[in-house]
């Protein structure tokens, strides 16, 4: 059986239908495509597209993410949380998620937490 994994694409409005095609196209999703929106841009500035798929290729803009309930976050956002938790990483250690319902965890290219809060835009059925 071949490994699913979930990928996002930050995406500008004007971009969302090219993309959503685009997804559905290139990566086959498997299940629903979610469109989240930042909680407090209104209207939306850009939008987090995810999906799952078990297509394994790069493409710029696309990075793999992670999901624990309602939050979904990369493994280096939680690298980052358990440095300023705990002074290092500590591969045991894990965040009280209920701080981070419904928020997407990134890091800047400065290597700081970029907390996203977010409501779902659309689900798109494939």
């Amino acid at each position: 059986m071949e490994k699913k994994s979930l990928l996002m694409w930050i995406v500008p409005p004007a971009e969302l239908d090219n993309v959503v095609e685009k997804i559905k196209d290139i990566w086959k999703p498997e299940g629903s495509i979610f469109v989240f929106a930042h909680r407090y841009d209104i209207p939306p500035k850009e939008f987090y597209i995810t999906w799952n798929t078990t297509y394994h290729f790069r493409m710029p803009g696309v990075i793999r993410i992670n999901r624990k309930g309602t939050t979904l976050f990369t493994i280096d956002a939680i690298n980052v949380l358990s440095i300023e938790e705990n002074g290092e990483i500590v591969k045991e250690w894990s965040p009280n998620w209920n701080e981070f319902e419904n928020q997407i965890l990134l890091t800047t290219k400065e290597g700081l937490i970029n907390q996203i809060p977010t409501v779902v835009y659309d689900t798109i059925k494939k």
